[in-house]
């Protein structure tokens, strides 16, 4: 069975070189856009925290560009796949890449939060700690307050 007969007929082995093709123009895209953001926060920001952690995140997000780019590349090539060993390798290895890139995407969505949580803008947390100081200290005077009013009759 050849690969041409697993991928189908001409216009689908020509729109799976269309989608390769698409793939790897997005991951080169997705590249330059990562790096333009990088720039930018560098150029803004001062703090050596911030900066080194803009840096990580942008060899994750490059390399993870680069993956995608590299998918792309490899379906592209599956147009002209036509021993089955060959086309059977190349869509192992697009399977490889993939689970390769998810897995740079779930690192890179914890290493966020993890940043967010640590150096993100507290504004609203110091708002509802700034209340919940204020209702636990009328809890307290309300509290005081009943201690010091006589108890209430026993009924018999």
């Amino acid at each position: 069975m050849s690969g041409s007969v697993l991928v189908g007929d001409v216009a689908g082995r020509q729109s799976i070189l269309l989608i390769g093709l698409l793939a790897l123009s997005g991951g080169i895209v997705l590249m330059f856009r990562h790096r333009r953001h990088l720039q930018i926060m560098l150029r803004e920001s001062r703090d050596p925290k911030v900066r080194l952690f803009e840096v990580r995140k942008f060899r994750r997000r490059a390399t993870t560009s680069a993956m995608i780019a590299s998918i792309g590349v490899m379906i592209a090539s599956l147009y002209w796949a036509t021993d089955g060993r060959v086309f059977t390798s190349l869509i192992f290895m697009i399977l490889i890449l993939l689970v390769g890139v998810f897995g740079m995407a779930l690192l890179d969505i914890m290493s966020i939060g993890v940043q967010h949580i640590a150096y993100g803008e507290r504004t609203d947390d110091d708002a509802l700690i700034k209340q919940y100081a204020e209702w636990r200290k009328k809890q307290v005077a309300d509290a005081e307050k009943s201690e010091d009013a006589p108890p209430p009759p026993e009924e018999n």
